[in-house]
């Protein structure tokens, strides 16, 4: 038996599917994984994908109107008098 590559190893995959790191451009490093089996695919896979939306509502609703806020402010504070 080959043994596997090393980016094909679980902590290495899982490392990877953080935001942290790639997200879901680490997807196709579970797939072709032959460390995880099709139901551990499928979960994390969905985790991932769902903890990916989160943050990026997270990101639209909450921080870029939060960033419009405070450059609205800083431009108000810079205006001429």
């Amino acid at each position: 038996m080959a043994a596997t590559k090393w980016y094909y190893r679980r902590w290495f995959v899982i490392l990877m599917l953080t935001p942290l790191f790639l997200g879901p451009f680490a997807l196709p490093l579970l797939l072709k994984s032959p460390n995880f089996s099709r139901t551990a695919k499928i979960a994390l896979s969905a985790a991932m994908l769902i903890g990916f939306c989160y943050s990026l509502w997270y990101l639209i609703v909450r921080v870029l109107p939060e960033i419009q806020y405070r450059l609205n402010e800083l431009n108000a504070t810079l205006q001429p008098w």
